[in-house]
């Protein structure tokens, strides 16, 4: 579990908090943002994974929703070919920095 402040109940930048179907609120770190077409996409690790996400990453669109604040939306995304090149370029940059 992502560790709040406790002076401001703040959790880190690297940690988001989404919330899944059912309505929880699942915490997930960032692992990257990729940029693929002009659009960017986030690769998030859940934090406390189940027996579905165990050992998987999460790919989402990032759209913004207000440039003048920043705010994003994580939106879901059904084409596989995308969710691919998208995890490709993630592996390869994994492998970059790890020297693999």
């Amino acid at each position: 579990m992502a560790k709040k402040n406790k002076n401001t109940n703040e959790v880190p930048e690297s940690v988001i908090v989404l919330c899944d179907e059912a309505g929880n609120e699942v915490e997930f770190q960032v692992l990257d943002v990729i940029e693929l077409e002009g659009t960017d996409y986030v690769v998030l690790l859940p934090l406390e994974p189940d027996e579905e996400t165990e050992g998987n990453v999460v790919i989402l669109q990032v759209e913004t929703i207000d440039d003048d604040s920043g705010e994003e939306t994580y939106i879901g995304i059904d084409d596989d070919a995308t969710i691919s090149a998208v995890f490709d370029i993630f592996r390869a940059r994994l492998a970059e920095e790890f020297g693999e």
